[in-house]
């Protein structure tokens, strides 16, 4: 069994917790999807997922935060909202 290294588990890490599919982290690092998979169920790459999830969830908080302070920011930020709800119920109404 070819083992991978560590830097592999953590960008399988970082990729599934911002949200890309095993197959695009695959393509990107030049392994099959399976070998994601698989290294996605160690427990110490779901400790690293957890991680890499805490990480984003708290980027999050900070740019809602900046957004919630800027008016400009905000506006813009309810427009993207809009068009991504519009989009939405468009595919639904299909």
């Amino acid at each position: 069994m070819k083992r991978h290294p560590a830097s592999l588990k953590l960008n399988i890490a970082y990729g599934l917790a911002n949200g890309y599919t095993q197959r695009e982290i695959g393509a990107s690092l030049g392994v099959h999807q399976s070998t994601i998979s698989r290294h996605a169920r160690r427990p110490d790459v779901a400790a690293m997922i957890r991680v890499e999830e805490e990480k984003v969830i708290q980027e999050l908080k900070e740019q809602i935060h900046r957004v919630a302070q800027d008016p400009k920011l905000r506006a813009e930020s309810e427009e993207l909202c809009r068009q991504a709800l519009m989009k939405g119920i468009a595919r639904m109404l299909r």
